[in-house]
């Protein structure tokens, strides 16, 4: 495990402990399950479908490593026959796992929501098209009302010119 100092050390103060016995590095599996949960985040981010989510997934996974790296380990703080640590690291997964799915089912709602109301735009050009359609109408009478005056004036200025005509 360690050097002749520590070895002595150990067995002195801690007579149970068998200082020979071979032990996992799990300095190295933490580190190296870290940079793997590292790569997955970036990777998932770009995916990810509401603010959030990236933590809650790094949560859950943290909490899986956790749990297995303790279960290596020779030097954990128990209570009864459980690590403390791997209580602490299913409550994570727990508490992740339930954020989670609780922010993809806000997002769901609120995207369904979302498809069953008109969104602002569409609701401004509903009011540009009843405006249009208003000033069209209203148009359309002036236009009426002005080809009326212009036939009037029209047949004024035939008969007039049919006087003149007829005069000649």
């Amino acid at each position: 495990m360690t050097g002749n100092v520590i070895q002595e050390y150990l067995s002195v103060n801690f007579p149970n402990l068998d200082p020979k016995i071979p032990v996992h590095p799990t300095f190295l599996y933490e580190s190296l399950w870290n940079f793997g949960v590292f790569a997955f985040l970036i990777w998932f981010r770009k995916r990810k479908k509401s603010n959030g989510e990236v933590f809650f997934l790094y949560l859950i996974l943290y909490g899986v490593g956790r749990m297995w790296i303790e279960g290596l380990r020779l030097d954990s703080l128990m209570l009864g026959s459980t690590r403390i640590s791997q209580i602490i690291s299913i409550c994570c997964i727990i508490l992740g796992i339930a954020a989670f799915i609780g922010l993809r089912k806000m997002k769901n709602d609120a995207v369904l929501e979302a498809a069953n109301e008109p969104s602002s735009y569409s609701t401004i050009l509903e009011e540009l098209k009843n405006r249009d359609n208003d000033s069209d109408e209203h148009g359309i009478e002036l236009n009426e009302e002005q080809n009326d005056k212009n036939d009037d004036e029209n047949n004024e200025g035939t008969e007039a010119s049919s006087k003149n005509n007829i005069n000649d």
